[in-house]
């Protein structure tokens, strides 16, 4: 049987859900081991930003005053489609 690797120890809550979600039910191959790397540690990243989107509000006052996007809003867009990318180079 087929051990399997051991999380890295940087890893947050969110990071280590995604490790525990792959390694539970996959046997992981070694070269496969710094895909889930990255894909863990961008779930991290990706949850600290939707947390400071919740807090802060996805709309906020520009320098002129009127409403916006918030910035970070738009780019955890754009992390989330970076995200499903690790997952796909996962399988």
């Amino acid at each position: 049987m087929t051990r399997a690797p051991q999380s890295p120890t940087d890893l947050g809550p969110a990071g280590l859900a995604t490790w525990r979600s792959v390694v539970d039910q996959f046997t992981i191959e070694p070269f496969e081991v710094e895909q889930l790397t990255a894909l863990a540690r961008h779930a991290d990243v990706v949850a600290s930003m939707e947390s400071a989107v919740l807090i802060e509000g996805a709309v906020v006052a520009g320098p002129d005053g009127v409403s916006r996007p918030h910035p970070l809003a738009v780019e955890l867009r754009q992390q989330r489609i970076v995200h499903s990318r690790l997952w796909a180079g996962l399988r």
